[in-house]
């Protein structure tokens, strides 16, 4: 056996969709009068005139200029014409790896409207030529708006100049409040909510926004830069969101941040005949050095001339953290199988019977008439800590809430963008000892992937023992099942590949949890294989419940799918647009799984590597995909630098998660699977979680009422059972929850929905 080390081989970990593009962004609590451009300041040109302020600010936070005067510096920077014709068309070999490309030409009917991404980057590039865009900042945020519009929180550039402002709104965050949950709601102000003591009674609803119907205005800019597939999951994402707040203590909503200029003021108008103007502006993160800066062109050689490296260096060891803003506060816990150590907290929540270290998951018992029904939060799936520690101490908090007679269970998703992809299955183990967890999936067969997975297939055939290689050994045919949870037989029988929807894949891969480590994404059993033992299923299916609000996706979206089509399991959508009818509750990535471009950078060079190793005669020039994608310099010379975690803001969703059974292999980003009920919020279940816990169990299992027209949609878990399809159930038959409604809205089954789940990133990236 030969010995080979090639570049710095991959660490495979999961990582969470919730990229913050702002780190290295410090804004203040309280927003200063902003600097005006004084009599001193001379420079004509609007780059100049942000240096000039800049430079006469004196503060420890992220320094702010008003927002007009940041556009009108980013509209000033001339157009890269060679460049941007290069980057565009550079661009286009690294999203081969994105698994929807063909099914994103065709749509999904009533969700997205049909997408030809690389078909519109050529059109890109050629208006670049033409002289249609009047400067670089218009290429770049055209193609971060297309790749957003594909509704894919996994498939994102963002490009260096697009990351130099934050546009904000300043206390601009907005609320939508219903008077009961079943009424339509009206939007409020945060801070107006605050001051009144969370009660909307005497906050007045804000009508009108820069002279539009308020929620109208939020649903048209919740459409634009938001990689939401859901319309009802763009407008939640656009609000505040209690769940997120209390994950990240603080806002990450969509309305007041974030990188579309909106224009220089927003104007409120509230019911009570009221006026606010909030003057808009952007901060200028603390790398950003606009001393030399003095026109656009300055900017442009500043900001926009980043290096452009044949290989990636390798990036830090992940800390796996899904927010930089995040903090981690002691909070006192009342029970044994909490750890000695302080616990993080929840912001806004009680105090917890239990919750995990990396706050991935935190346990709850009700009180009073509710006192048998327990609650499981799950703010993300992101185990920052040691995964084993998490999965005992969820083990621990469900054994004993059985023990102490809790009899129903309420999950609650709300506001979880994703994280580690074996948490998710260890979950549904947890719930359900007794079912295999299905998770099939394709990748998508182009050229740049099937030299990746010969190379590694190869490797291992010959016995070499690269430095790394056990880190990849779920990219190896061999270690991985099909769709009948049976080994494949050889590469070509695992490759195909397969002729599906105009494009090509490869055969259904299924995770083997019993090969560890290398069937699966971590080096850690998951409950019931090996040494790690199961117990008894610890609740019916007809006694769980999900909450979500549409902004599940990735790993959650993975976890979602397991408990409703094989644990059965309803769930009831909360928020949403002020509308009848029904809401999705999973509205975010479906897909299975994200790699970074600094990743898809190394699998280049390594398939390079392994083959001059293994001595093989071909060779990778510009004529191979592979070759182009390894001297792709301006893709990476021109992408916005992150943080540790993700140093390189760029990557793609690589796997279409399945559906057990579909034999029209439709990933699950295009299948519309509306919740079994929809609920807004009140004042009581936005400031208060134990309310809105007890409101779905009245809903769920008491007869409460649910939005009119959201329930009994076709497509809903509870009514699919009802008619007798894909009844095998490891619980009782269910009931669906009923509206006291008119009938719901008639949809068309074709085509809905939209793709990405779980996320796999691999450490030589991000």
């Amino acid at each position: 056996m030969r010995t080979a080390t090639f570049l710095p081989f991959f660490h495979v970990v999961a990582v969470t969709h919730y990229i913050n593009p702002w780190n290295g962004f410090n804004i203040p609590d309280d927003l200063s009068p902003l600097t005006s451009i004084s009599r001193r300041q001379q420079s004509e040109e609007p780059c100049g005139q942000v240096a000039e302020s800049l430079a006469a600010q004196n503060t420890d936070k992220s320094p702010s200029v008003p927002a007009q005067l940041a556009y009108d510096c980013l509209q000033s920077v001339p157009v890269d014409v060679e460049g941007d014709v290069l980057q565009i068309h550079q661009l286009e070999e690294y999203l081969q790896f994105q698994s929807t490309l063909a099914y994103l030409k065709t749509g999904s009917k009533g969700q997205i409207e049909p997408y030809d991404i690389i078909g519109q980057l050529d059109v890109f590039a050629e208006e670049v030529r033409n002289g249609t865009f009047n400067s670089e900042y218009d290429v770049q945020v055209s193609i971060r708006k297309l790749l957003d519009g594909a509704g894919d929180f996994h498939f994102f550039y963002i490009a260096d100049i697009a990351r130099v402002f934050q546009f904000q709104r300043w206390n601009g965050d907005l609320v939508a409040l219903s008077s009961d949950g079943i009424a339509l709601p009206e939007l409020y102000l945060y801070t107006d909510l605050i001051r009144a003591g969370n009660s909307s009674s005497t906050a007045s609803p804000v009508i009108s926004i820069n002279g539009k119907n308020a929620s109208q205005y939020v649903e048209k800019y919740s459409s634009i830069g938001n990689p939401y597939h859901d319309v009802d999951a763009r407008y939640n994402k656009a609000l505040d969101n209690p769940a997120r707040r209390a994950y990240n203590n603080g806002s990450d909503a969509q309305f007041p941040t974030g990188y579309i200029y909106d224009g220089a003021i927003t104007t409120l108008t509230f019911a009570n005949g009221s006026v606010t103007s909030i003057q808009n502006v952007a901060f200028v993160g603390s790398q950003y050095d606009f001393t030399n800066v003095t026109d656009g062109a300055s900017f442009f050689d500043t900001f926009c001339t980043g290096s452009s490296p044949t290989q990636i260096d390798p990036a830090p060891e992940p800390t796996e953290t899904e927010d930089p803003t995040e903090v981690t506060e002691p909070t006192a816990t009342n029970t044994s199988i909490a750890s000695a150590s302080p616990s993080p907290t929840l912001v806004g929540y009680p105090d917890p019977i239990f919750i995990a270290d990396s706050k991935v998951a935190a346990g709850y018992h009700l009180d009073g008439n509710y006192s048998d029904v327990a609650v499981l939060v799950f703010p993300s799936m992101e185990t920052k800590a040691n995964f084993t520690d998490d999965q005992e101490a969820l083990k621990s908090f469900i054994k004993s809430t059985v023990q102490q007679g809790s009899k129903r269970l309420v999950i609650d998703l709300r506001g979880n963008g994703g994280g580690t992809i074996d948490f998710g299955f260890e979950v549904f183990k947890q719930l359900f000892p007794g079912l295999e967890p299905y998770g099939g999936a394709r990748y998508r067969a182009h050229g740049a992937f099937h030299d990746f997975s010969v190379a590694l297939s190869d490797l291992a055939a010959n016995g070499t023992a690269p430095d790394g290689l056990p880190n990849l050994e779920s990219f190896l045919w061999s270690n991985i099942l099909d769709a009948d949870n049976k080994a494949y037989k050889s590469f070509d029988d695992y490759y195909g590949p397969d002729v599906l929807h105009n494009d090509i894949f490869t055969g259904i891969r299924r995770y083997n949890f019993t090969r560890t480590p290398g069937g699966h994404t971590s080096n850690n059993n998951l409950t019931g294989y090996g040494a790690v033992t199961a117990g008894p299923q610890p609740f019916k299916s007809e006694d769980i419940l999900i909450i979500q609000d549409g902004l599940c996706g990735s790993t959650c979206a993975i976890l979602a799918e397991l408990l409703r089509e094989q644990g059965r399991i309803q769930t009831i959508a909360i928020g949403g647009r002020p509308v009848h009818g029904p809401m999705q509750g999973v509205g975010g990535s479906k897909g299975s799984q994200v790699i970074r471009f600094q990743s898809l950078l190394a699998f280049a060079n390594s398939t390079i590597n392994i083959n001059a190793a293994l001595d093989n005669a071909r060779t990778f020039d510009e004529s191979t995909a592979t070759g182009r994608i390894v001297r792709a310099e301006q893709v990476f010379k021109r992408v916005a630098r992150g943080d540790a975690d993700t140093p390189y803001l760029g990557s793609v969703n690589s796997l279409n998660n399945l559906r057990e059974g579909d034999e029209t292999n439709t990933p699950l980003e295009f299948v519309y699977e509306a919740a079994d009920c929809k609920l807004f919020y009140t004042r009581e279940t936005w400031s208060d979680p134990r309310a809105l816990w007890k409101r779905v169990v009245d809903v769920r299992w008491r007869g409460g009422k649910c939005v009119d027209g959201s329930t009994g949609d076709p497509t809903a878990i509870g009514v699919i059972d009802q008619q007798g399809r894909n009844t095998t159930s490891p619980g009782e038959n269910t009931t669906p929850i009923q509206s006291n409604a008119a009938a719901p809205l008639e949809r068309t089954m074709s085509g809905l929905a939209f793709v990405v789940s779980a996320t796999l990133i691999i450490a030589l990236v991000l």
